[in-house]
């Protein structure tokens, strides 16, 4: 209370607010929050009839249980020991500060333009006395700050009048009263209210919205019509946070309970199982006594026989098996033995023989990879130090075969005296393995009967043939001593290596040089060929644009017709020299000799000449040509420079008619052929200047003859390189190879590596086959992905398998598997598909759904708890006999009469009693509730005057029982358990249909049963009477009205009108309506909600908007896209105009009609302030009949 209490001294305190004891000058608090905490704002219940739900966790609470949670809680917070304890629930006190500004703002303009006069805006008047009543300013008497504050309204006004210009200029549209706005509107309002608190706040301007909250939470709500709409709106968001937390709670108890009765049923299967399964080891042991006992007489002896022979025959084999073993195991250590002993001599051998080798390696000897040791002859102590004698051992691996060779002390010495010039060397020099290895160089291979034979040089020479060069060259970067030997069917080329005194050897036979030589001038040729077919196609293209009068430099023009004549002159030349000689000159006498040579007869050195010669001329002639692109220009004026270009043209082919003289018929052109006959000549003979340059003189290649030997050898010195092994056991090592033979080598690592490649992909196309084999998916529902198991070891993985790589298993089939539980060994299912797991089988599992179904079925009916059967048996079975034992007291009555009313259907009994029970307490909310339903089911006449009476008889009760506290027993033990003992019968449905109809007030209910009761007793007099006055009441104007016409209605009607701009909503007709004013009627197809009145327009739209999804932004104008209607609509949030035509669509006045904006704030086609329909027009002036609701 807000009295002063008057205590004693000493008195302890206890759960009183801690704020009444601050001193009011510290006491820091808001105006709002003090307002609350003296407990001067009343909480309401405004939800208390809403239907309205929070949703939350597929559960859902009503708004009017939320508002009951939400209400003021006053206990201060308390210490119970270990901490402080507050509201159990949400409090709107908590959630004042979330209030959003804009909704203050809102409450605030509606506040100021309800003021007397109601006007759409405020005006200066309106303003002024708001900017006095929030006082906000102190000294707002002052004329500087009523300037300041009159200020800040004209500039709010003038910045609307100015937007409103702006936005009827885009438009194109003229004022209609052409007067500016006098008043402001909501966003004008907010903008001088922001002018007004910078004014007030000027050290928070860098925090506009900062500012207007502490202005709102300050100033703003503690205007009592503002006050009271906020603080609805700060219990609303207390309710949402509720909600949350109770739809919460409820999940977190409904997964409680599902998992406490799942724990039960597998308590209790598992249970049942082990009392089976002991039942049956029961009787399967008391099966097997008596069959024992049966069978041991007859059994015993033979059981005994057989067995004896078993053992028996077991010993034997026992005993064989055993001399068996002992015998083998004789023979197995006799043969290891000798083996120990030949391999104890053969490693005595190879480790003398090991001691005596002093050089070893793999080579090739001409072509031939062989295997060379070189062992001492004598290696014993005595002769270490003063024989040297060799022994070469040369294994050949093809053939697999042996070659030895000897060499004495002097032998050797000399041979390596010549090989290295050091006369007199050491003994540690002539053991040398650089020294040694020119003892092996002098191997020599020689192919006999097509089989590999090694001999041992004893001459001068290392290699077979004639030396023909030797010279220092660079190989790979490196200095080398080149040595060339040239025999008839090789060259052999030698390599010493300066730095470390290394010598490299490589060879290359005849054939494969010859094989070369010709690859090599294939592919010169090829691109001769290339290069003259490129020529021709730009003379062609140069000629063809001379023709069609583009402007063309004259020396291009020359260089065309000297290309094109070319194949010409090289034909007249070539049939000259054709008889002299058939195979003349390199390339038939260079670039202008043909098939027969130019000068074929006047030797190699003069057809080379005569080739550098033209092929100087050509490059100088070449120098002087340019691309020209089309429209380039020579000179001035089109006229002269074609005459110009004419005049060049006949000149140059007069020129190279003179110069090559008459020739045969296929001569050069005449000056007077013209460009076109040119250019179809050359294509003629572009074919066959092609061949002559592929086609090549028979024979060996130019190269290979005598006489250029030096070219050549010069050649392939050019084409040595170093390159290392790339395997055997010198790999890593250098090696000498010509240019042919590391081309080979690249060739083959590449063919390699695509075969490994190929190999690679096919092994691993077979281990992601193996895996598919293997893994199988499996999708967790928990998790919400996928995981992979391997069926054979049953390991589980959240992630595939490495070797899929970007492929991945099948999806797992939707089907159910039956598994075993790896803990118990209890059988369950599994769906790999979905994740789901069920201890159910499918046949179980039907009958569960089987069941769910009948309990939905009956979900409207509903299942009385068995407290509830128990209590309506005993009222049943206690009525009669009270009633015999008391007949005149008023419970007895009532009883008695509600049994024989809904249980015996004893209608002529019913009715005495409570006519005798109404005149003893004519008052009683049971008697008047349970006596209105009895005369509305039993149609007593006049029907009027009685379905009246009933009603005022209902209002009654429901005054001095409004919660239905009192008829609650009699509503579930009577009236409910008639429905759910006769769920058939239609009198007991038709008590509880009117019971919902008149006592409960839930419509849809009550035709629920209603329409089962005629299905029962279509033609029951009662039923269809009371059905129709229920149909007749709902209508607007009846008792019942509220909301739209019944479900029934909607299910019997047809679409009448819809359109475009209406959304969701249409206007549905019913044909069968007895009254054809309650005909038509709206409904939304989204929401399924009937309305007899229309719809709200504006508030249509706002949902429509907050159910969409921005999808452009054009500025002024926003496109959204309704998922509901699955279409596209335009809003303009400046004028608050909406519209389905893109208003940035350019279109021409062809007739089609103009999209229709639809305003939410304007006036429509009816009087001022109400709705009415607008009719749209076809853009021709005439109504298409098609009416689209206007809001206000």
């Amino acid at each position: 209370s807000l009295h002063t209490e008057v205590v004693e001294e000493g008195m302890l305190f206890e759960q009183k607010r801690v704020w009444r004891m601050i001193p009011k000058p510290n006491d820091t608090r808001a105006d709002w929050r003090v307002q609350y905490d003296s407990c001067l704002v009343p909480y309401s219940f405004d939800y208390e009839k809403s239907k309205r739900k929070e949703k939350k966790f597929h559960t859902h609470v009503y708004y009017s249980e939320l508002e009951k949670l939400c209400v003021d809680d006053w206990k201060v917070y308390t210490y119970d020991g270990n901490w402080y304890t507050g509201p159990e629930h949400c409090q709107r006190v908590d959630h004042f500060l979330n209030v959003s500004i804009n909704a203050i703002l809102k409450y605030a303009f509606q506040l100021c333009i309800n003021w007397y006069p109601q006007t759409e805006g405020v005006d200066s008047t309106k303003w002024f006395k708001f900017a006095k009543d929030i006082k906000l300013f102190p000294d707002i008497h002052k004329p500087r700050r009523q300037a300041q504050v009159d200020l800040a309204f004209k500039r709010q006004l003038a910045a609307q009048n100015e937007r409103r210009e702006e936005k009827l200029r885009e438009r194109k549209v003229q004022r209609d009263d052409g007067q500016p706005d006098r008043r402001l509107n909501a966003e004008a309002f907010r903008g001088g209210i922001q002018e007004l608190v910078m004014i007030r706040y000027p050290h928070m301007a860098d925090q506009p919205e900062e500012a207007m909250r502490v202005m709102a939470m300050d100033y703003l709500v503690m205007i009592p019509e503002v006050n009271g709409k906020t603080w609805t709106e700060a219990k609303r968001v207390a309710m949402v946070a509720e909600g949350l937390r109770q739809c919460a709670a409820i999940r977190i108890q409904c997964w409680t309970r599902t998992i406490q009765a799942v724990d039960a049923y597998r308590i209790a299967l598992r249970a049942a199982i082990l009392i089976q399964a002991e039942i049956r080891r029961a009787r399967c042991s008391m099966r097997y006594t008596r069959r024992r006992e049966y069978l041991v007489g007859d059994l015993v002896y033979r059981i005994r026989w057989g067995s004896a022979i078993i053992c028996q025959m077991c010993f034997r084999k026992y005993l064989a098996i055993k001399a068996y073993k002992a015998k083998v195991k004789a023979e197995h250590d006799e043969y290891m033995a000798r083996v120990r002993a030949r391999r104890a001599k053969q490693a005595e051998r190879r480790t003398r023989r090991e001691l005596s080798r002093v050089f070893r390696r793999v080579r090739h000897v001409n072509g031939t990879n062989c295997y060379q040791e070189m062992y001492r002859k004598n290696p014993s102590r005595s002769s270490v130090n003063n024989d040297f004698a060799m022994l070469i051992r040369v294994y050949v691996p093809i053939t697999q075969r042996t070659f030895k060779f000897e060499l004495d002390d002097d032998q050797v010495r000399s041979y390596l005296t010549l090989a290295t010039g050091i006369e007199g060397m050491s003994n540690n020099e002539l053991l040398a393995k650089e020294h040694l290895a020119h003892l092996c160089d002098r191997l020599m291979c020689r192919h006999i009967n097509k089989q590999p034979i090694i001999y041992f040089s004893r001459r001068t020479m290392g290699e077979r043939g004639t030396q023909v060069a030797r010279r220092g060259v660079n190989i790979s970067g490196r200095r080398f001593v080149a040595t060339i030997y040239w025999a008839n069917d090789e060259i052999v080329f030698h390599a010493y290596d300066t730095a470390n005194s290394q010598a490299l050897r490589t060879s290359v036979t005849m054939v494969t040089l010859r094989a070369w030589l010709f690859k090599e001038e294939k592919a010169t040729r090829k691109a001769e060929a290339a290069k003259l077919k490129a020529d021709r196609a730009q003379a062609r293209k140069t000629l063809r644009l001379k023709e069609m009068g583009v402007m063309v430099e004259d020396e291009k023009v020359e260089w065309a017709i000297k290309v094109l004549t070319e194949k010409a002159e090289e034909k007249d030349e070539g049939g000259e020299g054709g008889e002299g000689s058939s195979g003349g000159g390199d390339k038939g006498g260079g670039k202008g000799g043909g098939k027969g040579g130019r000068g074929g007869g006047q030797g190699e050195k003069a057809e080379a000449e005569t080739g550098d010669a033209a092929e100087d001329e050509d490059e100088e002639e070449l120098e002087v040509f340019t691309v020209v692109t089309r429209g380039s220009r020579t000179t001035t004026g089109n006229s002269g420079a074609s005459t110009h270009g004419t005049a060049v043209l006949q000149e140059t082919a007069a020129n190279a008619k003179a110069r090559n003289g008459a020739g045969g018929g296929d001569g050069p052109p005449s000056p007077d052929r013209s460009i076109t006959e040119l250019v179809e000549a050359s294509l003629e003979d572009t074919e066959d200047g092609e061949e002559d340059i592929l086609s090549g003189s028979g024979g060996d290649p130019p190269m290979l003859r005598e006489e250029r030997r030096k070219e050549l050898l010069s050649w392939l010195i050019v084409r040595l390189h170093i390159a290392p092994y790339k395997s055997g056991p010198l790999r890593g090592e250098s090696c000498l190879m010509l240019q042919n033979e590391l081309e080979g080598d690249l060739e083959e690592a590449a063919a390699a590596k695509i075969q490994g490649l190929a190999r690679m992909y096919k092994a691993r196309q077979k281990l992601v086959q193996k895996i598919k084999d293997i893994f199988e998916k499996r999708y967790d529902a928990a998790a919400a992905q996928y995981y992979y198991v391997n069926t054979k070891t049953g390991e589980l993985f959240w992630v595939k398998p490495k070797a899929l790589g970007t492929d991945d298993l099948t999806d797992p089939p939707d089907e159910w598997r039956e598994m075993i539980d790896a803990n118990d060994g209890s059988t369950y299912f599994m769906n790999p598909a979905t994740g789901q797991v069920s201890w159910l089988s499918v046949d179980e599992a039907a009958c569960a759904i089987q069941r769910m179904v009948r309990n939905h079925l009956a979900a409207e009916i509903g299942r009385p708890t068995m407290k509830q059967m128990i209590k309506a048996l005993r009222i049943q079975r206690e009525a009669e006999d009270k009633f015999k034992q008391f007949p005149n007291r008023l419970s007895s009555l009532v009883n008695w009469a509600m049994v024989l009313h809904t249980q015996n259907f004893d209608f002529d009994q019913a009715r005495a009693l409570y006519k005798q029970a109404a005149e003893i307490s004519p008052e009683n909310p049971v008697l008047l509730r349970a006596q209105a339903i009895f005369m509305l089911v039993s149609c007593e006449p006049p029907r009027q005057v009685v379905f009246k009476r009933a009603v005022d008889m209902l209002r009654s009760a429901d005054i001095r029982d409004p919660k239905r506290e009192k008829f609650k027993i009699a509503e579930d033990s009577l009236f409910h358990w008639a429905v759910v003992t006769n769920p058939t019968d239609h009198r007991a449905l038709l008590n509880y249909a009117v019971l919902m109809q008149g006592v409960v007030k839930d419509f849809d209910m009550a035709e629920k049963f209603y329409r089962r009761a005629l299905a029962e007793a279509p033609d029951d007099r009662y039923v269809v009477r009371n059905y129709e006055d229920f149909e007749a009441q709902r209508l607007p104007g009846g008792m019942y009205a509220g909301g739209g016409p019944s479900i029934n209605i909607l299910k019997n009607s047809e679409v009448s009108k819809e359109s475009i701009e209406w959304g969701e909503w249409q206007m549905m007709v019913d044909k069968k309506a007895k009254d054809a004013k309650f005909a038509h009627f709206w409904y939304n197809k989204i929401s399924q909600l009937t309305k007899w009145e229309e719809p709200d327009w504006v508030e249509a739209w706002q949902i429509r908007i907050g159910r969409s999804e921005q999808t452009n932004n054009f500025g002024q104008w926003k496109e959204y896209w309704d998922p509901g209607l699955k279409c596209t609509f335009y809003y303009n949030e400046s004028t608050d105009t909406h519209q389905f035509k893109n208003p940035y669509d350019s279109h021409e006045d062809d007739g089609e009609a103009e999209p229709l904006a639809l305003e939410a704030g304007g006036g429509g086609g009816g009087s001022e302030g109400s709705p009415g329909p607008l009719a749209i027009s076809d853009g021709k002036g005439a109504d298409s009949g098609a009416m689209v609701p206007y809001g206000e």
